[in-house]
């Protein structure tokens, strides 16, 4: 394994290659996260066995995570956007799962509530390049909720009261200056 559970790459052809290096070792890609000029990889030894892709805009990785889907099998769990590349990643799973693409909050928010009135909980959220992706699942054993806010201190204090309720924080995403 690169690092201890995870491998640190500036140069994103080194950082894939690093990852291919850890999937042949056994080890699964569980996140992806970018900043400060540096594209991080997350490993774990876990029962799943994991994939990814990258896209030049949100809207190619929305049709690649579709092309994915019709292949079957695999669940998107991640989605990273850095040095303008967005990056998915994939589990074994085959459960159901929905994305969505959206040019503001507003319209996140609407989407969230579409996807929870079909039975699907929000498992992700990602903002670059002017646009907010939602990651969605329909696994019986989640139950999301979340919250926003313009800093850091408004989102905590919005959040404490889905966290009284037994809530989990499963992630947090900057974009557009709102929490």
């Amino acid at each position: 394994m690169s690092n201890n559970g995870y491998t640190v790459r500036e140069n994103l052809v080194e950082f894939k290659d690093s990852i291919l290096e850890d999937l042949n070792q056994g080890y699964d890609l569980v996140d992806v996260a970018y900043g400060d000029g540096n594209w991080v990889g997350v490993f774990q030894d876990t029962p799943n066995k994991t994939g990814y892709i990258t896209a030049n805009n949100a809207d190619e990785l929305g049709q690649k995570v579709t092309e994915q889907w019709a292949e079957g099998g695999y669940r998107l769990t991640d989605v990273e956007y850095g040095d303008g590349v967005w990056f998915g990643t994939f589990e074994e799973d085959s459960g159901a799962n929905n994305y969505s693409i959206s040019t503001s909050l507003t319209e996140l928010t609407a989407d969230i509530s579409e996807e929870w009135n079909k039975g699907y909980d929000l498992v992700d959220v990602e903002y670059g390049d002017g646009i907010w992706f939602g990651v969605f699942q329909d696994d019986s054993s989640i139950t999301s909720g979340y919250v926003n806010g313009s800093t850091f201190d408004e989102l905590l204090a919005d959040g404490k009261e889905l966290f009284s309720q037994g809530y989990e924080l499963v992630d947090v995403e900057y974009g557009d200056g709102i929490w």
